[in-house]
């Protein structure tokens, strides 16, 4: 099955924090599948760290379910 994996910013507070999530869609429909977040954190780094570790989340979980990302991020 086809899937589009899309990344959203979410603001979390009104200092400016961001989450990010990401959602994989079936195509056609769009209906979502799962998300994925990578909580916040002012430590750009551990930022970073979080959504690498995300994407390879993502990454197993599409070969696990057989899906084929037509278009990520």
């Amino acid at each position: 099955m086809e899937v589009v994996v899309t990344k959203y910013e979410r603001e979390v507070n009104h200092y400016g924090g961001l989450e990010y999530i990401f959602k994989v869609h079936k195509v056609p429909g769009g209906r979502v599948i799962n998300s994925f977040y990578v909580l916040h954190s002012y430590d750009p780094e551990e930022m970073l760290e979080s959504e690498e570790r995300v994407r390879k989340e993502i990454h197993e979980y599409l070969i696990k379910n057989d899906y084929k990302a037509v278009t990520k991020y």
